[in-house]
């Protein structure tokens, strides 16, 4: 193993040996990054500024960071927190985004890119380009061609025509990472774990997956870690095809965190505070999101070269 730190498998590790009831989080407790805050992190030189650099990058400090750099763009927003109102908040480089009432038109093949659009006016603002990764790292190259309110319409009509689909379970659309080994795998779920905290859904025991795959058409998508999910939905993950060639709207959905991008989760990543040899607290985010798919995923029994792999609260 290289000396830099690699998350997944220390993650994996950490997994593996947690003991039951290790982190708790209630809903009358402040949040987390306020419980747990950078002191918390312990290194083997003692550097205020190595801990709180660790603490933002692979620790709970990762949650404000994001929701300190959201942005409204929609129009007609107001501020408002109603269910009813249409509202676009993004990080603007588009890392992450939180919309409600959002339509994606999924073409029918899969030669084109599926259409987004909102339910109110774009702010000028909103940014259309950038010095974006791509690719998985970020919704770049999704997002900048993303239409206001008149999106959508008839040809003969300002408004909109009728959704084929509506979904009205809070969703989480992730552009999933590479399914060749576990560590890859398990940054999916930790950046869909990282992204209900951001959008404040973490109590949230049935959300709706759906994996940004227009060209899949299955009824559920293909993963060797599937029943990890049901650490957040007892619904099929979806990939984005099924619904191929309709129009869906949803009432609330976020583009989550993705992987392969600084400021994310990824396999291989490079965490601050190695050289004074920092490590997470017993209450961190990584530990969270194992406490969590551990109790909640379904048992795995597979054959891998002779051994069986469990997945148990124990």
């Amino acid at each position: 193993m290289h000396a830099r730190t690699r998350l997944p498998v220390a993650l994996a590790v950490l997994w593996l040996a947690l003991p039951a009831g290790a982190v708790r989080l209630t809903a009358e407790e402040p949040p987390p990054w306020q419980l747990h805050g950078p002191r918390e992190v312990r290194c083997e030189k003692e550097d205020p500024g190595a801990q709180q650099s660790f603490w933002e990058a692979g620790d709970w400090g990762v949650v404000p960071r994001h929701r300190e750099r959201l942005v409204e763009y929609c129009a007609e927003a107001g501020g408002s927190d109603s269910p009813s109102s249409p509202s676009l908040r993004c990080t603007p480089d588009l890392r992450y985004c939180q919309a409600r009432h959002v339509r994606i038109e999924i073409p029918a093949g899969g030669a084109q890119a599926a259409a987004i659009s909102t339910a109110c006016t774009l702010k000028d603002n909103f940014p259309r380009s950038g010095p974006f990764l791509a690719g998985i790292s970020d919704w770049a190259p999704e997002l900048p061609g993303l239409t206001g309110s008149s999106a959508g319409a008839s040809a003969d009509s300002a408004e909109p025509r009728p959704c084929d689909v509506v979904v009205h379970e809070r969703t989480l659309l992730i552009k999933p990472d590479s399914r060749a080994n576990i560590y890859h795998g398990l940054c999916d779920h930790l950046n869909l774990f990282l992204s209900a905290w951001i959008a404040g859904w973490q109590d949230a025991a049935d959300l709706q997956i759906v994996n940004w795959e227009p060209q899949v058409h299955g009824e559920r998508v293909s993963s060797g870690w599937y029943e990890l999910y049901d650490a957040f939905t007892t619904r099929p993950v979806r990939p984005l095809g099924v619904w191929a060639g309709k129009s869906v709207c949803f009432d609330d959905a976020v583009f989550a965190v993705n992987p392969r991008a600084v400021g994310t989760f990824y396999y291989n990543m490079g965490l601050p505070g190695r050289a004074e040899g920092c490590r997470s607290g017993p209450d961190s985010l990584v530990r969270a999101f194992a406490e969590r798919t551990k109790a909640g995923c379904s048992p795995i029994r597979r054959a891998a070269r002779g051994r069986t792999i469990r997945c148990a609260s124990r």
